[in-house]
């Protein structure tokens, strides 16, 4: 398959951190409001991405790979939609470099004071007996 970006000019380049999680997620709040499985989803394109953000996975391997539902995927999915982080068509995902937040997004948060979205405080990990998924892990819950 010939992969071309979707929006070629919203490719995502290495933050000045050297990381591919840019730090204006946290500190410019563009993950507020997305649901746990939303930042799990965001995670996996992050991971998978060629150097443009650019793959093709199924929903069906998605879905295994995040071990969470199909319903759950599609939510996610819009919920990234959204909040303008990725851009989809179908079968190719692209994440998108993070364009200058509207004005209701400018309040930078230094790094210490970020907190996670209201509803989706931090939970402490339940002691797990095997391997758990994304989705689980976000949730605080073990099988």
């Amino acid at each position: 398959m010939q992969k071309h970006p979707i929006d070629p000019k919203r490719l995502r380049r290495v933050p000045a951190q050297f990381s591919w999680i840019d730090h204006r997620l946290i500190r410019q709040r563009r993950l507020r409001g997305v649901e746990p499985c939303g930042w799990a989803l965001y995670l996996f394109l992050l991971s998978v991405g060629d150097e443009q953000g650019l793959s093709y996975y199924s929903d069906t391997s998605i879905c295994q790979h995040l071990g969470i539902a199909l319903h759950e995927l599609r939510r996610a999915r819009g919920g990234l939609l959204g909040a303008d982080l990725i851009a989809w068509q179908v079968p190719l995902y692209q994440v998108l470099d993070l364009a200058e937040p509207a004005a209701e997004l400018e309040s930078v948060l230094p790094l210490s004071e970020a907190t996670p979205p209201t509803g989706h405080a931090a939970k402490a990990p339940a002691a797990a007996s095997g391997p758990q998924s994304i989705a689980e892990l976000l949730q605080g819950g073990a099988r």
